[in-house]
């Protein structure tokens, strides 16, 4: 307690007064979120109430004797966030109060406590501004003597001393007075570290005090005195305590106290203090504080006396320079400022003893653990010390006993010394760039940045400097992938640095260029620095514009000077760019190396050569233009670019023409090679480019001797293991070629004899065999010269001058330059040398290649020489590589270089040779590949496609095949036509590729690179088949194209037979795709041959064939694989389309080409279609189109053989012409055994359709037979002849053998009992339904005498007697009348009690009721029969429900779903299926919203209106019900549960009523019989039907009546409108009399009925509404929770159907049966009230209008806490409710507030919010009710709930807060405040957190 006064508390006499003291007698909640609640609403008040709350805080503090120490510290923080927050409107004594109080808090208790004196401390600093003089009085006043002072007193004045320095230093001297003299009592640790805090505050403050205030009333020296004694304490006694804490402030005090000393006690112990700080520097782990200390004892001790450091510089040094190096993290603040101190250290002692310094540090150079750091304070002293300002030293006194320094007058500025230093620090620095570790090479590529910006390279020995930076943006990133970090430096940092620094260097130094330029072409040819090349290009880039803008004598370099003569030549500066761009096009690889070698280029052009300044200035923007389009990986083509490049090389050498200038760049790009090394994973791609170019270099030169030695050169240092260099190689020579045919052709001849053959590695044979990667290159380098031959013509190379020429690269302008004119050979040497130098060779060759890439190097090769001639169709021309494109017109044997006679005579062997490289011949027996039906052996089939056995010896892939299919394809192009042998050879061969199991499609081992590659990235089969196959199509295609004849194309089509009928079904859908492909093919070609005048083709005039064809791909239109029959859908369209075409008119039908999906099939030939337009369509092919669409889609169920058949057979009728019929019938009947049955049975119902228009020898009386008895077909059925007469015979001689009936019944029935064949059976049954005609009733009854179950032949039985018409219904009646007319129970005794068990006749009626539905009986017994059918089953199940072990309840189940079927009601069948209830819960019908009223002062509804509305909430009831299953829920094993049944007896009578209502007074007129039965499962039965017919007889059931407007005819619904009324009064009867049964089932039916009143039958509503609000009002109150709720949802739909006349009398007594319901434990219940109340709505403005909105008012508390109902239901009722109840208050705010989205039903509200904006709306709408909802609220205080109990008590709240002043009296404050203080003592954390918010809101109470 604060002795010196006591505050005085500042009152209002108002409430708020007790809530602030309310509120802080809570504050120490033991909840955490309510402590924090009451503190934010303490803090909310005080900013309204400040000196309140403070004065109240203190006066609580001080009042309450035994407060706790945390609850103290919570009122003392509140105290200082009211401070904090009302800062200026604290007056000067209320300030002066807050001061002497938490001063009293500060020493009320001796021993340190952090939270409680520390808040308090907060406070006094907090008000220091206010009234720092009493802030100063308060703590000197807490000195006492010689009594050490409380330790947060000290705290205080230090913290006091940091804030107020302008104050406190003025008077420091007082301060110091009281504190100096008690140092030496000081015994504590913690007492000397807050002395030790406070006097380093108290130094700094002085500082800070002189020097920034302007006229200072004391000076540095005038603390001299009080400083000595200062630092005497300090030092040496707290600098050395083994308290750490004591000794590190100590320490940093000490650096602010030693400026302020006298010099002479300085002097006197810098000897000692020195090493004393040294080894504090060394032992703490927190330096920090001991740099901070040093970096002042240092700089003052250089200034005064600078020889007593010089002395120990050196074990300064040492120390300095290791902390200085040791690692820091620039994430731990600390680190970092200690680091940064250290420098400043260092620094200090460089401007004073720079000699020293610069020695030591080059000299630490040479530790290597030490480097990095050495380095980095080189950086430090570099870049701060020259330049930079002087440290100045501290003013001194005129009195002061230590003279200002005073240096000698020679003595040199530390500045100065440093640049003498120059040179010696760059070599020091020079010797470090062959350093490896990461960390040196980042801080000296760091360094280096700084020396150049402060001239240090222009001095000698700056080039290994520039080297380093360089090699350090070369590093390979690639090696050191996965490896660690090395002291936390990647490679790729130190890369990005050093690429950074090197730009900066050549950019930002103006004194750098000279020294750059041309310094830097040296490192363009050099190994080491290719990966720096981005950089360095840039950089020479930059100097070169910079040394055009400035002089063009400077820009041009003479590489012949001496100073020049390490730079390399301008060939092999080009020779290098040219093959790094064209490896480096890539943007993600290549760092975007390629635009800076094209910038390069660009702007060095007239360095590299005078002449190419044109043609690169107007073709290099374009390749860069090309680069910066296609940045995406998936656009750029590298095939492209290399194609680029090379016709940029070659235009660069065409312009400089100079054989002078290109020998020595062919020789340049022949040493560079060298730069390539091969790698660990194989030949460098650089040296495969370089071979390219050396080809380039040789058509270019006319010198031969160069020439030869370059083709030597590149044969030799060709890797020919390597794929890419043996096409690179080939390549080259191919160019090269084309200028030096001769010289090429004999080397490639000299290789052959000489290079290719080598010794053998046999052990006994040492022949001479082909080195198979040589002989691989040679033969894919004769395919390439082949290629490149040149044309016989002769011409001029006008290089520039043709546009032939200068468009390759887009390029115009420039002068002309001329070449020699060159003599080209003859055409008869052109086609000598391809046959006999190229040819011969392969040929010669071929026979011997084992290898799979030699294979493969001859397929390209065969390609390359086949493609030039080919006559490939347009769009599907030879792919070039980038060297054929460059040189186009070189190609083999193109027509334009080759006689047009020319044959190449070997083209069929070459096929042969393509063949067995793809697909081996087979070592054994032809296998074939295709079933013929279940178990049937393979057969041998010689001309049928067959595939063959593996070759385990064969090493082909899918690469491999697909290269040999295009090359064949591409000898398939060739003159003449292949011979048909040839032809099906081929197809037997390569058809082996369907079947993906096949040998050559899974080889041992990959043949090549390419091959690997292809394997690795295969997916799943089809997937990796899909090339080869879109390969072997092309290749099909190809014969089709060279012989567009009919016959061609069948043979082709027919060989794919086999295949089309193969076991497995990717085989069928393969062999299809290929059909397809070939029609597709044919169709394409035939439209371009129908454009020549003499093409054979044009002779066919319909696809001869096509019978045949369609009769293996028709069947598969029944395949159960999906793809098979989507495949053989477009087949047959294809196929029909192009016969049509060829019928009618080919040149204008084929302009029409077949879609993607299907073809357009033109109209049948007929007159009609002469006088139309020639290519007019009719929409008979879109049957097809859709047949396909629909029947090929994953989601089609249907039967495809059944819906497909009859559409194919009519579209077939119509399209195939009588001469084709045969053969398409011979077909079909062949694939009767057809390995897939579906696709036999397509082929027999196809074959008895078309064959009925053109032969009537198919037509049998089969198909009418089994549709007649539904019996499945067969091909073999014999024993029908007999039919005929058997069924005479039966129906003349049926009648005289009466008396016989029995017997022969039986008779038959033990024959059909036994196993006889179909055929046999089904005469016995027709036998039966002709002998019933006669004698109907007796069969009927001895069928009935058979024991139940029935077995099969029972059933088949009674199903063929009810087929005939005339028997069905008779048959039926006579069963129902078995069912219902005879005894139902058999009644035992056992044990004392009843039993009831089901009797036999009854259950063998059901059983054959089901039998004969089953039958499908004619429809007439159903339309006759129904009411009583459906009527009889539905009482059935009421009466074996429960009975005989659920037995006959599974026959009537039976029955009833074969009812279902039968009358082809899909609703019923589906409503059955489904899960979910019928019967909504009575919850979910109870609590269902009720419709709104009319606003006020609206019109009534119009009839209209309201029958929208019932529509609304029928829908809307619907989903409710939908919503709230709980379970899943079988209704068919309902029937058997006996508490359950009624619910589905209802869906079958709500369905069946539905889909027939002509036939629901039948059934009503059945069922009332049962209504009054002594069973009550009966009478349940009964009730559960009558009430859905009632339903469906309501207008309110708009669905029905939509149903069957479009059911049925409009004369039925005019006879159900004018029936409905008088049934409806019936059905109402039976339901109000059975609405007090005893049994509580029953009961609930009852209700239900009653909820289906509608104004249809309103005299009946008027009649009875007494009784039944009476009857609903009295169920209420009923024990069980079900009925009160089916009473309150009942009477919730009936009042909405109720005049005010007959409910106003019974208004109040409804809504207070309803409010009781209100707090009820059970949510279904309270959310039942509300909605009922909500309905009540309705009548608030009639008679009842005033009863009711007394009544309202009333229950408004109760609905507005309840929409934060604990039940989410309860909820959404509530709000319904209040909407409907809010437009009768009159309030037009209120129903605008209850409009917002958050009171929809699914809305999310926040009571918080609505509560506020409803308290408003209250206030003004409704003055007189506040004391009435008020004291209603305060009620709800004492909820059991808390939801409730927090929304009353925050609308209470927000009512009080709002009110306004003048309308306050009308609530009771005195009792509505009390109550809500009395809640802070709530149990709940959240009601306390609640009303401590709302209390902050009642500040001016």
């Amino acid at each position: 307690m604060n002795p010196l006064s006591e505050p005085r508390t500042i009152s209002t006499g108002g409430q708020i007064d007790e809530i602030v003291n309310s509120l802080l007698g809570a504050a120490e909640d033991k909840d955490e979120s309510v402590r924090n609640s009451i503190f934010k609403s303490l803090q909310e008040i005080g900013k309204k109430q400040t000196p309140l709350v403070l004065t109240s805080a203190m006066g609580y503090i001080n009042k309450t004797k035994r407060i706790g120490q945390t609850h103290r510290v919570i009122i003392l923080k509140v105290l200082a966030q009211v401070i904090e927050d009302n800062l200026p409107t604290i007056r000067g004594d209320l300030a002066a109060q807050l001061v002497a109080f938490a001063t009293g808090e500060l020493t009320a208790n001796r021993d340190v406590i952090v939270d409680w004196q520390g808040t308090a401390s907060d406070i006094i600093i907090s008000l220091a501004d206010i009234c720092p003089p009493v802030v100063l009085d308060q703590l000197l006043a807490r000195f006492e003597g010689s009594q050490l002072p409380h330790y947060f007193v000290v705290k205080t004045l230090a913290d006091f001393a940091q804030k107020s320095p302008a104050f406190l230093v003025p008077r420091l001297k007082e301060v110091l007075m009281r504190m100096l003299p008690l140092i030496s009592a000081i015994r504590h640790d913690n007492i000397r570290w807050v002395f030790a805090a406070a006097f380093g505050r108290f130094a700094e403050g002085i500082q800070h005090y002189v020097a920034n205030v302007e006229h200072p009333q004391v000076q540095r020296n005038s603390f001299m005195g009080e400083m000595d004694t200062v630092f005497g304490a300090l030092y040496p006694a707290w600098v050395g305590s083994n308290e750490s804490r004591v000794r590190l402030t100590a320490v940093e005090a000490l650096g602010h106290v030693v400026p302020l000393m006298t010099g002479e006690l300085f002097q006197s112990h810098l000897t000692k203090l020195l090493p004393a700080l040294l080894q504090l520097w060394k032992k703490e782990t927190d330096r920090l504080p001991v740099t901070i200390g040093m970096c002042s004892v240092l700089e003052v001790a250089a200034q005064r006396s600078p020889d007593a450091v010089r002395l120990m510089l050196p074990q300064i040094l040492q120390v300095m320079h290791l902390l200085a190096c040791a690692p820091w993290s620039a994430e731990r603040p600390n680190e970092l400022k200690n680091h940064n101190e250290m420098l400043r250290c260092c620094e200090i002692i460089g401007r004073a003893y720079t000699d020293d310094l610069v020695s030591y540090l080059l000299k630490q150079l040479e530790n290597h653990g030490v480097r990095a750091g050495t380095l980095d304070i080189l950086k430090h002293l570099v870049g701060r010390m020259v330049g930079a300002p002087h440290a100045a030293s501290p003013p001194c006194h005129p009195s002061s006993s230590h003279p200002p320094p005073n240096p000698s007058r020679d003595l040199i500025r530390a500045e100065e010394q440093l640049l003498l230093k120059k040179e010696l620090i760059l070599t020091g620095v020079k010797g470090l760039v062959v350093d490896n570790d990461l960390k040196v090479r980042k801080a000296l590529a760091q360094l280096v940045i700084v020396m150049a910006s402060q001239q240090y390279l222009v001095l000698e020995g700056w080039r290994p400097l520039i080297d380093f930076v360089l090699g350090g943006c070369g590093i390979d990133l690639e090696a050191a992938k996965g490896k660690p970090p090395v002291d936390g430096v990647s490679p790729a940092e130190v890369r990005n640095v050093c690429s950074h620094i090197m730009n900066l260097i050549a950019t930002t130094i103006p004194c750098m260029e000279a020294k750059l330029w041309p310094y830097l072409f040296e490192f363009v040819v050099s190994p080491a620095h290719m990966a720096a090349l981005p950089v360095l290009c840039k950089c020479i880039t930059h100097l070169a514009v910079q040394k055009k803008s400035q002089s063009a004598d400077g820009f041009l370099i003479d590489f012949d000077a001496p100073e020049n003569t390490n730079l390399p030549k301008p060939q092999a500066i080009l020779g290098r760019l040219l093959v790094l761009l064209n490896c480096c096009g890539k943007a993600e690889s290549s760092e975007g190396l390629a635009a800076a070698i094209l910038e390069l280029m660009g702007q060095c052009a007239l360095i590299l050569h005078s002449s190419v300044g044109d043609l690169w200035a107007d073709a290099l923007p374009k390749m860069l233009a090309y680069l910066e389009a296609n940045k995406e990986p998936a656009r750029w083509n590298q095939d492209q670019w290399e194609h680029m490049v090379l016709n940029l090389l070659s235009l660069t050498l065409e312009t400089i023409n100079d054989d002078e200038w290109t020998v020595p760049f062919g020789d340049q790009l022949c040493k560079q090679l060298d730069l390539y090394p091969a790698t660990p994973a194989g030949a460098s791609p650089y040296a495969r480019v370089l071979i390219r170019f050396l080809g380039v270099v040789a058509s270019k030169s006319h010198n031969r001797e160069f020439v030869r030695r370059l083709l030597d050169f590149m044969f030799a240092r060709t890797v020919h293991q390597e794929e890419a260099h043996r096409l690179a190689m080939a390549e080259g020579f191919g160019i090269a070629g084309r200028v030096h045919n001769d010289a090429v052709l004999i080397k490639l001849d000299l290789a052959v004899k000489n290079d290719m053959l080598r010794k053998s590695t046999a052990l006994f044979n040492k022949k001479m065999v082909p080195f198979e990667p040589i002989r691989a290159a040679l033969m894919l380098t004769l395919g390439h010269v082949a290629a490149m031959t040149p044309a016989p013509l002769v011409r001029a190379a006008h290089t520039l001058a043709t546009p032939s020429c200068r468009t390759r690269l887009g390029l115009t302008g420039g002068r002309p330059c001329f070449r020699v004119v060159r003599l080209l050979p003859p055409l008869a040497q052109v086609a000598s040398r391809i046959e006999v130098q190229v040819l011969r060779v392969m040929m010669d060759n071929i026979p011997t290649i084992k290898a799979a890439f030699v294979k493969e190097a001859v397929i390209r090769s065969t390609s390359l020489i086949a493609k030039v001639r080919a006559m490939s169709p347009k769009g599907k021309g030879p792919h070039l590589c980038c060297v054929s494109r460059l040189f186009h017109g070189s190609l083999a044997v193109h027509p334009s270089r080759l006689p047009k006679e020319y044959i190449m005579r070997e083209r069929d062997q070459m096929i042969r040779f393509m063949m067995d490289f793809i697909a081996p011949p087979p070592a054994g027996p032809w296998v074939v590949p295709v079933g013929h039906g279940p178990g049937s052996p393979s057969l041998p089939l010689p001309l049928a496609l067959l595939h063959p056995a593996p070759d385990k010896e064969s090493e082909v892939n899918r690469a491999l095949c697909v290269l040999g299919l295009g090359a064949c394809t591409d000898l398939i192009y060739l003159p003449p036509v292949v011979p048909v042998e040839l032809q099906r050879e081929f197809f037997t061969r390569m058809l082996c590729f369907f079947d993906g199991d096949a040998q050559p499609l899974h080889p041992a081992a990959p043949a090549t690179a390419a091959a690997a590659a292809a394997a690795a990235t295969a997916g799943t089969e089809e997937d990796t088949l899909a090339p080869v196959l879109e390969a072997l199509n092309v290749a099909l295609s190809a014969f089709v194209y060279m012989d567009c004849r009919v016959e061609c194309l069948m043979r082709c089509l027919q060989l794919l037979e086999p295949w089309t009928a193969a076991a497995n079904p990717k085989h069928r859908v393969r062999a299809l795709t290929a059909l397809v492909s070939l029609v597709r093919k044919y169709v394409e070609y035939r439209a371009e041959e129908e454009k020549e005048d003499q093409s054979p083709a044009k002779r066919d005039n319909a696809l001869r064939g096509i019978g045949e064809v369609l009769g293996f791909v028709l069947p598969r239109c029944g395949d159960e694989d999906l793809p098979t029959r989507r495949v053989a859908f477009e087949a047959a369209g294809l196929l029909l389309y192009a016969d049509q075409i060829l019928r009618q008119d080919p040149a204008q039908g084929f302009a029409l080409k077949p879609s993607d999906s299907l073809v357009e099939i033109p109209e049948a030939h007929s007159p009609e279609r002469e006088k139309r337009k020639p290519n007019l369509f009719r929409p008979a092919p879109v049957q097809i189109v859709n047949m396909r669409k629909g029947m090929t889609t994953d989601a089609y169920t249907g039967d495809v053989v059944v819906e497909g058949a009859p559409q194919f057979a009519r579209i077939l009728a119509s399209l195939i012409v009588p001469e084709e019929l045969p053969a398409l019938l011979l077909r079909l009947i062949k694939a009767f055994n057809d390995v897939e049955p579906e696709s036999a049975k397509m082929a027999a119902l196809l074959t008895d359709r078309p064959s009925r228009p053109h032969c009537s020898v198919f037509s049998t009386p089969l198909a009418l037979l089994h549709a007649a008895f539904s019996v499945p077909r067969s091909p073999c059925h014999f024993l029908f002849r007999y039919f005929i007469p058997a069924r005479l015979l039966l129906e003349a001689r049926g009648g005289p053998i009466r008396d016989q009936v029995e017997p022969v019944v039986r008779a038959l029935r033990e024959m059909l009992a036994k196993s006889i064949k179909a055929d046999t059976a089904l005469l016995a049954l027709h036998a039966l339904q002709t002998f019933a005609v006669h004698h109907l009733l007796p069969i009927a009854d001895e069928l009935l005498k058979c024991p139940v179950p029935h077995e099969s032949h029972v059933t088949r039985m009674f199903q063929t007697v009810a087929r005939r018409e005339e028997l069905a219904v008779p048959l039926c009646r006579h069963v129902l009348a078995t069912l219902n007319a005879a005894e139902q129970y058999e009644r035992r005794v056992e044990r004392s009690k009843t039993v009831l068990y089901p009797t036999v006749p009854p259950q063998a009626a059901t059983c054959a009721l089901e039998d004969i539905m089953r039958g499908k009986p004619p429809a007439s017994m159903l339309g006759e029969l129904y009411p009583l059918v459906a009527a009889s089953l539905l009482v059935r199940v009421g009466t074996v429900v429960g009975i005989g072990e659920s037995i006959p309840s599974e026959q009537v189940r039976q029955a009833l779903e074969a009812f279902a079927d039968l009358s082809e009601d899909k609703a019923l069948e589906v409503a059955m299926e489904q899960t979910g209830p019928h019967w909504a819960s009575v919850s979910a019908q109870a609590t269902a919203s009720a419709p709104a009223p009319a606003a006020a002062g609206a019109a009534p509804l119009t009839e209209k209106e309201r029958k929208e509305r019932e529509k609304k909430e029928e829908e809307e009831r619907r989903k409710k019900a939908a919503a709230s299953a709980q379970k899943a829920i079988d209704r068919w094993a309902c029937l058997s549960d006996e508490k359950r049944f009624g619910e589905a007896v209802a869906v079958l009578a709500y369905k069946m009523g539905q889909s027939h209502p002509e036939a629901m007074g039948g059934m009503l007129e059945f069922v009332s019989g049962y209504l009054g039965s002594t069973f009550p499962n009966q009478r349940l039965a009964a009730i559960a039907a009558a009430a859905e017919w009632m339903r469906l007889a309501s207008v309110r059931a708009p669905l029905c009546i939509s149903t069957f407007i479009i059911a049925r005819p409009v004369g039925a619904l005019v006879w159900f409108l004018q029936k409905v009324e008088g049934f409806s009064q019936k059905v109402l009867n039976a339901i109000l009399g059975r609405a007090v049964d005893e049994h509580a089932p029953c009961k609930l039916c009852s209700l239900r009925g009653l909820t289906y009143m509608t104004e249809g039958c309103r005299d009946q509503i008027n009649r009875y509404a007494a009784p039944v609000l009476s009857a609903l009002v009295k169920a209420i109150d009923d024990p069980s929770e079900e009925v009160a709720l089916q009473a309150m949802a009942s009477l919730g739909q009936l009042l909405e159907r109720f005049g005010d006349e007959a409910v106003a009398p019974m208004l109040i007594n409804i809504c207070l049966c309803a409010r009781p319901l209100f707090e009820r434990p059970s949510a279904d219940l309270r959310a039942a009230a509300f909605r009922l109340f909500g309905v009540l709505s309705l009548f608030g403005r009639g008679a009842a209008a005033q009863a009711y909105l007394e009544q309202a008012h009333t229950n408004l508390p109760a609905m507005v806490l309840h929409l934060q109902d604990e039940d989410k239901h309860v909820q959404k009722v509530c709000k319904a409710a209040i909407r409907q109840v809010a437009p009768l208050l009159g309030s037009a705010s209120l129903v605008e507030l209850l409009a917002g989205e958050e009171l929809e039903a699914d809305g999310a509200l926040e009571f918080d919010p609505f509560a506020r904006a409803l308290s408003g709306v209250l206030i003004t709408s409704f003055p007189g009710q506040l004391n009435y909802y008020s004291t209603a609220l305060v009620t709800f205080f004492q909820s059991k709930w808390i939801s409730l109990k927090t929304g009353a008590l925050l609308l209470c709240g927000y009512l009080l807060a709002n009110l306004p002043t003048t309308e306050r009296y009308r609530i009771g404050i005195d009792h509505v405040c009390p109550a809500l203080v009395e809640l802070l003592r709530d149990q709940s954390p959240q009601v306390r957190l609640k009303l401590a918010n709302i209390l902050s809101l009642l500040y001016d109470y």
